[in-house]
């Protein structure tokens, strides 16, 4: 939920947000957007390394907790109308869906037995993919409309970002919440018919304990 959300929310919404709201011109989106994959590039594979080091959960965790703690930081940057900063606070804040991405990427297979790891993995990716990431552009347009009726006009629009960073928040703070309740699956044997959740070791955390 966490990262589907906000990868969909800061990547579309948040451009047309600075665009539309704040009246930000020029190749504002594609800049942002550039910069930002290219430190998912860098992040990802280090984030990787780390989950392989310190475990899944704890680290998807960290970066669930990372995106809750910058949404409204993040939202207050971008309603400024400030171009640097709204470009270089949307690289920072993106980095909390690459690393939750980098960690899913293990942990999801690791989830599910071998038996039936990949219907596991599709309806618990893509189900998720679009509760939270499908229609998040359509609720945060319903936001900003609401905001500016509420507020009214122009002021309304760039008001819009407190609710905006509540729903980033809510978001991430499913997916942090999800990980008290999701075993260990750092060291799992992917050929075990067992999903993690049926595995003891998995849930004593013994995978995780091991040296990889």
């Amino acid at each position: 939920m966490a990262e589907n959300g906000g990868s969909s929310i800061y990547q579309s919404l948040a451009i047309s947000y600075m665009v539309t709201a704040t009246g930000l011109k020029g190749p504002i989106g594609p800049i942002a957007l550039l910069l930002a994959g290219g430190s998912g590039a860098v992040i990802i594979p280090m984030t990787g390394m780390l989950s392989d080091r310190f475990g899944r959960v704890p680290v998807y965790r960290a970066f669930a907790v990372y995106q809750l703690l910058l949404a409204y930081p993040t939202w207050w940057v971008l309603s400024q109308g400030n171009a640097a900063a709204s470009i270089a606070m949307l690289c920072v804040a993106l980095a909390g869906v690459w690393g939750m991405f980098a960690t899913q990427g293990a942990l999801l297979p690791e989830l599910f037995g071998a038996q039936h790891r990949y219907a596991g993995v599709a309806v618990g990716r893509e189900v998720s993919a679009v509760i939270a990431g499908g229609v998040a552009p359509l609720i945060g347009a319903s936001i900003i409309a609401w905001a500016t009726a509420h507020w009214g006009g122009a002021e309304g629009r760039v008001m819009a970002w407190i609710p905006l960073a509540t729903y980033v928040a809510i978001l991430s703070l499913i997916g942090g919440v999800t990980t008290l309740y999701t075993p260990e699956t750092r060291g799992r044997d992917l050929d075990d018919l067992r999903d993690a959740a049926d595995d003891p070791v998995a849930l004593s955390g013994e995978h995780a304990a091991r040296p990889s």
